[in-house]
């Protein structure tokens, strides 16, 4: 994936979060499972080009442990999440 590409998708997915999060209010964040799918499958795609947990979390606005739980639920879980390439529509 493009540099350019992964930025502008980084940047989509850490507003739709910020989004999100600002919902929620004081109320603890529970971030919606077809977000959370995007998320990781754009991650997933990042860590195959090279990249750090801690660099793709950094660029969503959001804690590296948590991404790298994420990440590995979806491993766990094999077929019920699939990476996908997000294009501008």
């Amino acid at each position: 994936m493009d540099d350019e590409r992964v930025i502008e998708q980084g940047q989509h997915l850490s507003e739709e979060l910020a989004e999100q999060r600002q919902r929620a209010g004081r109320k603890r964040f529970w971030c919606p499972v077809d977000l959370r799918a995007r998320i990781v499958a754009y991650a997933v795609t990042c860590s195959a080009d090279g990249e750090s947990h801690r660099r793709i979390a950094e660029r969503l606005g959001m804690r590296q442990r948590t991404l790298s739980r994420w990440i590995r639920m979806w491993r766990q879980a094999g077929a019920g999440v699939r990476a996908v390439a997000i294009v501008p529509a």
